[in-house]
This record gives C-alpha cells, structure tokens and sequence, in this order.
C-alpha cells in the first residue's frame, strides 16, 4: 500500500499513483509545480486511506476519465508496445470525433472517420488499419464495461469491416539486389541495410536496431539473432534466429565488434526520430541511381529474400520461421511462386 508521483517529460504534469484499501488510483494532479504535487499527495493520500471512502463512478465520463483508468489497468496487463498503439489509436479517434465524453461516440462517426482515413491514401489508413482499429476500439470499450466503468454496447460494434483486398505482392530480383548495392557506392551503412534486408528478410526497425552482440561471426554456423534490446520489441513479440548469408559475412566479418548498436546516426537530435538509423532518404535515392521502383522500398527488400528463397525450393516453413511470418502469412505473400511439389503425385 501506499503512493507516488512521477512527472510526465523534463517539465511534464505530475501524476499521483496510489494503492489503498485494495483499489488503485490514477489521476493528472494538474501541475508542473513539484512542490505543489507533493501537497497534493498528501491531500489524496489522507482521503484514499480512509476506509470509508467510497470512489464514485460516473455512468457518462469524459473521455479523459475514461481513459486514464483504462490505461493504468492496461499497464498493468498489457505489453508496453501495445499500450503505445491503443494510445495513439484513442488519441486519433478523439481528435477526429470531437467527443467529450463516452456517450459522444456514434457509430457514424466511425463510418465517417473509416471513409476520411482511406481516402487520405499513404498519409492515411489502409483497410487493414482501419479495421483493427475498430476492433481496438471495441475491446477498450469492453473492458470498460466489464470493469463498470461504463455501460452498453460499443459503438463501433456493428460498424461494418472492410473486405480487405490483397495486393500484389513486389520484390527485387537477385540481379536487381547486386545494382542496387552498386548504386550503393562506398555508403558502408547503406550497404549494410541493403543486406540485411535483402539477404536476411530484417524488417526496417529490426535493422535499424541491429546490435553487434546479435551478430555471430563463425565459420561453420554464423547467424543473425532478432531480440528485444533497449528502445526495440520484435513485431511478434518472439525471439528468432537468421543463419547469416555469406554475402552478409563477407562484407560485416572485417568490421565486427564485440557489442554496441551496428548503425550509428550522425543526427544531433535522434530522440525525436522513431529509427535510430534512418536510410530511406538514401534508400530511396540509390534505388532511382539503379533504376529500380521505388516504392514501398523497405518492405520490397524483405519480401525480394522470401521471394528468392522460393524459388529456389526451399521449405515455407524455413522461410516463414526466418521471416518472422506465421506459415499463413508466408502462403499467402508467396503462394504465386511456390513451386509444384512432387509429394502430392506419392498417392
């Protein structure tokens, strides 16, 4: 039992989190005064320790009230990474709705925000966002409901999902690849991303994150291991190991250090930036040197090693484990290239 106060930023508003009598208590104390939050402390922790003391519930709260129970009961239960999305994905909607409080919410508002968001293209949302954001939605209103925080069904309950259309699915060649790293030039760094995403299947984060401690140089079995680390979780929130390429080998065994990021940014300000290393200025521009389309230019290196792998006849189990992919995924992205397997004519 007991309580503390933490400040949100540098010169952020202090927050009181409290523990008494079997219930928690979260709330803005609205001050950016240190001082006047520990004041402001000693005030809730005298009321909240009374045994007497009965929180009343609003059937109508404001969105802010709302929300700022669901999120401490959602640190306490759900991944970091996903507080995050929820966050953003709350904080989105309320912007778009203009809603005061829970009972604000229609679901034409979700029909108008579905269509606004698609129609804003790559600045927007894609069919599949816009669904799992209606699905966020419903599940943060449940468990308000569950925890009798609010009343009644969601809004966005029965507010039709997208049919999603699957797109084609693009990759580089081999060839490609090797002019594109041409292109490259003397860009070590670049070089290097070109590879591991390229040879490697890395996502962008997976890459930019990069340590040298995951990097194992061994002449019989070396290796690329994807872990959590500081500032980065793997997508599926798993481990997973890579054999490394020699293509890869060759060109980072002569550079290999005992541990420390892989890329290094010469940005002043990289605590504003989401990647610690950031080439897609430099990505995009040696694609158009090589010629190459340049779209989508991360997710298309990816996707140019599953494809490859494929082609060549290797196992889709392989390919989604090195991937990351449920075998699902990986069927589906490259379904088009597998080859006919003989096993089928055994019967």
């Amino acid at each position: 039992m007991g309580s503390r106060i933490e400040q949100r930023g540098k010169r952020g508003t202090w927050w009181y989190l409290g523990f008494f009598n079997g219930r928690k208590f979260r709330e803005s104390l609205k001050t950016t005064v240190k001082n006047v939050a520990e004041r402001e402390q000693r005030i809730r922790d005298a009321k909240y320790q009374d045994p007497a003391f009965m929180p009343t519930r609003k059937l109508n709260p404001t969105v802010g009230e709302f929300w700022q129970e669901y999120e401490a009961w959602a640190i306490e239960h759900r991944s970091k990474a996903t507080v995050e999305v929820q966050r953003h994905l709350w904080n989105s909607i309320i912007t778009f709705t203009k809603a005061q409080r829970m009972r604000d919410f229609r679901p034409q508002d979700f029909e108008r925000m579905k269509r606004r968001r698609q129609a804003m293209g790559k600045a927007g949302w894609s069919e599949t966002t816009c669904n799992s954001a209606l699905k966020d939605f419903d599940a943060i209103w449940r468990r308000g409901v569950n925890m009798g925080w609010i009343t009644g069904e969601s809004p966005a309950a029965h507010v039709e999902r997208f049919t999603v259309t699957r797109r084609e699915i693009t990759f580089h060649t081999r060839q490609d690849i090797e002019q594109l790293l041409e292109a490259a030039g003397d860009d070590q760094q670049l070089r290097w991303a070109i590879l591991l995403m390229g040879f490697a299947g890395l996502r962008r984060a997976e890459m930019a994150f990069l340590r040298w401690e995951n990097l194992v140089f061994d002449a019989k079995a070396s290796f690329i291991r994807i872990r959590e680390c500081d500032g980065f979780r793997p997508k599926t929130r798993q481990e997973r190991t890579i054999p490394m390429h020699r293509r890869i080998f060759s060109e980072m065994h002569p550079f290999r250090q005992e541990s420390g990021p892989v890329f290094v940014s010469g940005r002043k300000n990289e605590g504003k930036h989401r990647y610690p290393y950031d080439c897609k200025r430099a990505l995009t521009s040696a694609i158009k040197r090589a010629g190459l389309p340049d779209a989508d230019p991360f997710q298309r290196l990816r996707r140019s090693f599953g494809s490859m792998l494929v082609q060549e006849g290797v196992s889709i189990f392989k390919i989604a484990r090195w991937m990351g992919h449920s075998v699902k995924i990986a069927e589906a992205h490259y379904a088009a290239l597998l080859q006919h397997d003989g096993d089928i004519d055994r019967i």
